[in-house]
């Protein structure tokens, strides 16, 4: 099963479309960003739909939309993260057309920002 993994990798590899004279650290994001557009995406946003359908909602994914990514693939990964931050040409953008509260927050993997400690969700009211 290893070697079949690897094989998978190395033909995965062998499609991404690089640049002339990109330096190694561009076409290593440039492979990670068109493995993770073409392998891992679409499995996630097809798990995501199934959930989100199951309960009766729909899920938006904005950033997902094509014309968006098409424009961005091409995009050097230096001008993505020109200042240190990730999505640094999304934030700049958006500060025109955007509240500062929205494109200056930081990530919270796993949380939403409108979750809040209330006294009918507190975990204490959970305990015997």
């Amino acid at each position: 099963m290893v070697g079949h993994y690897a094989d998978t990798y190395r033909e995965a590899v062998a499609q991404v479309p690089h640049q002339a004279g990109e330096s190694p650290d561009e076409a290593r994001m440039r492979t990670i960003g068109h493995l993770t557009l073409t392998r891992w995406l679409p499995t996630l946003l097809d798990r995501g739909d199934r959930l989100s359908m199951a309960h009766g909602r729909e899920l938006r994914v904005p950033y997902a939309d094509h014309r968006l990514v098409e424009y961005l693939s091409n995009t050097p990964w230096s001008f993505k993260t020109f200042d240190g931050q990730e999505k640094s040409l999304l934030r700049a953008v958006a500060q025109d057309r955007c509240r500062p509260r929205y494109w200056s927050a930081r990530r919270a993997p796993g949380r939403s920002p409108r979750i809040r400690r209330t006294p009918e969700c507190s975990t204490q009211s959970w305990r015997p």
